[in-house]
């Protein structure tokens, strides 16, 4: 003991007091049990897997009239709504927070009661204030109580809820996904009336013009005394190219209106969800063995450093006060 003493003054003084720190560690161990398994309050985690959206007709129509709009000397931005990430940004949305934050969703309580609370209340925050509050609720919402995740193969869109309730999980991850479908679909709606309004637009303008050019052409043939003169000729090829142009706009913008109402019928599909959220059987955190482990690796950590600050502390006085002499601790 000696030796242990003078090599390792640490590891002595925790053998000379073992009862007292096995006592100490017995208590601890019983805090760590009852923290885990009676304060911590159960999880539950429900989520909806939505498919990647499909690519539907807009890209070719757009190509299409991407085409024509560069001879107008237009310039028509692509749509990417229909997108996995898009789908997470409206999901994550200040409007769709804010929405289902004061929502009531139905709960079964321990004894099967169903019941109905606005999810702020449910998620028991305290504040000072109202704002103060939808404050602390958004950003739990955000860090601790949904999560996204987009496989990065499939594009498979895996939405998670966890609250302390399974029913109000799989309630809320089903409303944010019907949130989601609106929203889709009416900006969908947006897109497409816009769409329809710049076709729309550009045949008037292009059967304006036709007219114009064939009144062009009629004009100059009804003038020129001899279409066999070189000038005359290439007047003429310059009215029909015009014409010719300007038909074959018109043509295509009837054919892609044609398109556009066939495409819009499915271009509206909802979103299409694979599994739908189910109230959960099995609790998804905390882990309670892990929380275990962890927290009685802590515990016995602050217990070796408390032997060692007592230990300095005896040694100073040791050193200040050498003839006074040590109670035990």
């Amino acid at each position: 003991m000696q030796q242990i003493k003078k090599e390792h003054p640490l590891l002595y003084f925790v053998l000379k007091h073992r009862i007292v720190n096995i006592i100490s560690l017995f208590l601890g161990a019983i805090l760590v049990f009852s923290l885990v398994f009676f304060v911590m309050k159960k999880k539950y985690t429900a989520s909806v897997t939505i498919l990647p959206p499909s690519q539907d007709l807009s890209s070719g129509i757009m190509g299409s009239m991407g085409a024509l709009a560069s001879i107008a000397g237009l310039d028509l931005p692509q749509s990417t709504l229909q997108s996995p990430e898009m789908y997470k940004e409206i999901l994550t949305s200040r409007k769709v927070l804010d929405t289902i934050l004061f929502e009531e969703f139905e709960g079964v309580d321990t004894s099967g009661m169903i019941f109905t609370e606005l999810l702020i209340n449910i998620l028991d925050i305290e504040a000072r204030n109202e704002k103060e509050k939808i404050d602390k609720a958004l950003k739990k919402l955000s860090n601790d109580v949904i999560y996204i995740d987009i496989n990065s193969e499939s594009k498979v869109i895996k939405l998670s809820v966890t609250l302390t309730n399974p029913v109000y999980a799989a309630n809320v991850a089903n409303r944010m996904v019907e949130l989601l479908n609106y929203i889709v679909i009416n900006q969908i709606q947006y897109e497409n009336r816009q769409q329809l309004l710049y076709i729309e637009d550009h045949i008037r303008y292009s059967q304006d013009s036709i007219k114009i050019a064939e009144k062009n052409l009629q004009t100059f043939l009804e003038t020129i005394k001899s279409i066999a003169e070189p000038v005359n000729q290439i007047k003429e090829l310059a009215l029909k190219r015009d014409l010719e142009l300007y038909t074959a706009i018109w043509i295509e913008l009837k054919q892609q209106k044609e398109i556009y109402t066939l495409k819009s019928i499915t271009s509206l599909a909802e979103v299409k969800v694979l599994d739908k959220a189910q109230p959960p059987y099995l609790k998804s955190r905390p882990k309670r063995l892990l929380m275990m482990i962890s927290l009685g690796g802590l515990y016995f950590i602050l217990q070796i450093c408390m032997n060692g600050i007592i230990l300095i502390f005896i040694n100073i006085r040791k050193e200040f006060k050498p003839n006074v002499p040590i109670p035990n601790p």
